[in-house]
């Protein structure tokens, strides 16, 4: 499903399709195309489960969404060669490598 995700996050969340074509997520529920009407009725649902990003942006313009862009997607991060041995303070000794982040009360897990 990353083909999904992606289409989630840099096109219906960047408004490629104005505010009209919205994404509601459901913890554990599987990705669906669900249509209403302007009473709020639903009209359809449609797995997209397993489609291609490009795939997913033809099914939504063939339901009658207008591409009104195309988002830039965010630029990967900067490669970023680590050093080999740790970084030393002023006075040329190595740091301390028991506590290598320090003292910290919160760690975020993900």
């Amino acid at each position: 499903m990353p083909e999904v995700k992606r289409f989630f996050f840099d096109s219906v969340l960047k408004r490629e399709y104005g505010d009209r074509l919205t994404v509601n997520f459901i913890p554990g529920a599987p990705p669906e195309l669900v249509l209403f009407d302007a009473a709020g009725l639903e009209l359809s649902r449609e797995s997209v489960r397993g489609k291609s990003f490009d795939e997913l942006h033809e099914l939504v313009q063939e339901r009658g969404f207008a591409r009104l862009f195309v988002a830039e997607a965010a630029p990967p991060p900067p490669a970023y060669d680590y050093p080999d041995e740790p970084y030393a303070e002023e006075d040329g000794a190595a740091l301390d490598e028991s506590e290598p982040y320090g003292e910290a009360e919160e760690h975020l897990e993900l």
